[in-house]
């Protein structure tokens, strides 16, 4: 393909491997994923063309150099965040703008909730930033609103990517060159990538992910159960008429408490805007 590049080099696989491991705390994450940024940026910058300036050094005046077009960093929140610094770090004049967008657990479309964006995207090199290019459905529908704002000159930075998604985003926007650090295997049926890294918005700022939620979940209703059957089991007439009574109420009460944890289950991504 021709937009696609793929940044091979050793210190990059080094730090996707640590990435990758699910034993990997999120600050640790943190500081890798902005190390890993950083070593990308500059392979994905080497193309920006430059003006001459001239600069007045101690001794003498001399050739100097400025970035010839602005650059705008949009990355897609909530993951693309932890990406932004570094290449702020190479280029400090560069805009920021931001896109929110979810993706449905169940249509696996994206859901758009937030856009603010720099004047001038005609005039620019926009870089969308997103650690994952999964399904490719996020990232087409933000850089098809990019282009609705006046972006031409996009490029599109993420560490892991899968066939799908590059054949997705290769087909709706040829023009869009892509940079990633490795291609992988496939998607699961959850539109997750394998091997991949997991969710990398949750690694990024370490919220509790969806298998966590569900493990708390049985708990709960382990729980539920065992209590259930405890007083079950109670036929002293000292207590037998109080839980009768009380019976209904517990069951009740315990259904509610389900309920309310499978709403979370549901919507928990859709709650989080950061």
């Amino acid at each position: 393909m021709e937009n696609l590049f793929i940044i091979d080099h050793p210190l990059i696989k080094r730090d996707l491997t640590y990435l990758r491991d699910k034993n990997t705390p999120s600050s640790t994450f943190r500081v890798i994923l902005r190390r890993l940024t950083s070593l990308m940026a500059f392979e994905i910058t080497k193309d920006l063309e430059l003006l001459v300036k001239e600069v007045e050094t101690p001794l003498e005046v001399t050739q100097g150099y400025v970035l010839k077009s602005e650059v705008v960093l949009v990355p897609i929140l909530r993951a693309g965040l932890g990406m932004v610094d570094p290449f702020l770090e190479l280029i400090p004049e560069a805009r920021v703008g931001h896109i929110g967008l979810y993706r449905d657990e169940e249509t696996l479309k994206p859901v758009d909730y937030y856009f603010k964006l720099p004047k001038n995207l005609d005039k620019s090199i926009v870089i969308v930033l997103d650690p994952m290019l999964a399904t490719g459905g996020s990232i087409c529908a933000a850089i098809s609103y990019l282009k609705a704002k006046g972006a031409s000159r996009i490029k599109v930075v993420s560490l892991i990517a899968a066939p799908e998604g590059i054949n997705k985003l290769t087909t709706e926007h040829p023009d869009v060159q892509i940079y990633i650090a490795v291609l992988d295997r496939q998607l699961n049926q959850r539109g997750f990538i394998l091997p991949g890294l997991g969710d990398a918005g949750d690694r990024v700022f370490g919220t509790e992910n969806k298998n966590c939620i569900a493990k708390n979940y049985q708990n709960l209703i382990f729980i539920f159960k065992s209590f259930a059957r405890q007083i079950n089991c109670m036929s002293e007439p000292k207590w037998f008429f109080l839980f009768n009574k009380l019976k209904p109420y517990i069951w009740i009460a315990g259904f509610n408490i389900i309920f309310y944890h499978l709403t979370k289950m549901t919507n928990y991504k859709q709650n989080i805007l950061y």
